[in-house]
């Protein structure tokens, strides 16, 4: 074993150290852990030398109240066989636990996602959640002792009073999160996605600037760059980004939803030829997107939402600029609003 390998296990080791003390530590019965895997089937499951090392130590997690479920290994083939089953997998993915409704993956190539742990979603929509499951386990360990008290219940002020995280805590988390896993591209992008939409869009920048450059092909990471690009005026900036977020998308109407913001983006900038180019590519495989876009901004107006309806506006005649309904529609937005300002597109979901 070379002196890299073994600093690298040590550091997994001390890990899974911190790991065992806060379930100690913990409230009884709050989080359940199961017993080492056996040695032969541990063997068997094909994961990363991490990963395998988590699984040494506990076949199996529950945090919280299933807040977050790591499947013992007997679990992992029918889990990942069910998901593929539902096409929502790649090759090579390996299904090691959900949250909430998404699973936690072992993708065939971490290094092309920029994580080692990759939550799916229902829709196969992919977030490059944690650097490593022991990291990962260690983050929500450590989130799990802002949200619950020493009897296993939510603290005061958590949560509203429809459920909901309080806006303050939900950054405290994401910030908690990052104390233990800082290279995890997944909540660094929602954290910037709270900066952004506290209105501090350079400080947001600064964070997406970071998941990028961990997780190059992260869709959602450039679609959000591309809104606040927009918010800092350099429109040439954000339709790069919201292309680049199209590009990887993995589900088509959000793909073609982000095409539509970077015409937008390059009608602003005055750069028609490539307005143009992605007005295609968008009519090309929905031709009837700019009477989608009129209905919508129509029924945003009808329930009182005109910045909504204002943008979705701004998008179809970007797709369609000679369609007579978008144009009236436009103007009579922009005269009750007294200019021809746009407000931003809005904060990327999740």
């Amino acid at each position: 074993m070379t002196g890299r390998r073994r600093r690298g296990r040590r550091a997994v080791e001390r890990i899974l150290d911190r790991i065992e003390d806060r379930l100690i530590d913990a409230p009884e019965g709050l989080h359940v852990a199961g017993a080492p895997a056996e040695a032969e089937r541990l063997e068997r499951a094909g994961l990363p030398e991490d990963e395998r090392a988590f699984y040494a130590r506990w076949d199996g997690l529950r945090i919280g109240n299933d807040d977050v479920v790591v499947y013992p290994l007997d679990a992992v083939g029918a889990a990942t066989t069910r998901a593929q089953e539902e096409g929502i997998l790649r090759p090579g993915d390996k299904v090691i636990g959900e949250q909430g409704r998404d699973l936690w993956v072992v993708p065939d190539d971490p290094w092309e996602e920029g994580a080692t742990i990759v939550a799916v979603e229902e829709t196969g929509e992919r977030w490059p959640e944690g650097t490593s499951l022991a990291r990962l386990v260690l983050a929500h360990l450590a989130m799990s002792a802002v949200l619950y008290d020493d009897d296993g219940e939510f603290r005061d002020g958590v949560v509203g009073e429809r459920g909901e995280l309080e806006p303050s805590v939900e950054r405290k988390l994401l910030r908690r999160h990052l104390d233990f896993d800082p290279d995890a591209p997944a909540p660094r992008f929602r954290l910037a996605r709270s900066l952004y939409e506290a209105g501090e869009v350079r400080a947001a920048r600064i964070e997406l600037e970071q998941v990028i450059e961990r997780a190059p092909r992260f869709a959602w990471a450039h679609r959000l760059r591309g809104e606040v690009l927009e918010r800092l005026g350099d429109p040439r900036g954000a339709c790069e980004a919201f292309e680049t977020g199209a590009a990887y998308m993995a589900d088509e109407d959000v793909a073609v939803a982000t095409l539509a913001c970077a015409a937008a983006a390059a009608q602003a900038a005055g750069d028609e030829a490539r307005r143009a180019d992605l007005a295609g590519r968008i009519l090309s495989v929905r031709p009837d997107y700019a009477a989608h876009l009129a209905s919508s901004a129509r029924e945003q107006l009808e329930r009182g939402h005109r910045a909504a309806a204002t943008r979705l506006a701004v998008l179809g005649r970007a797709v369609a600029p000679r369609n007579l309904e978008l144009l009236e529609l436009h103007r009579s937005l922009a005269g009750e609003r007294g200019d021809e300002g746009t407000p931003p597109s809005s904060a990327a979901s999740r």
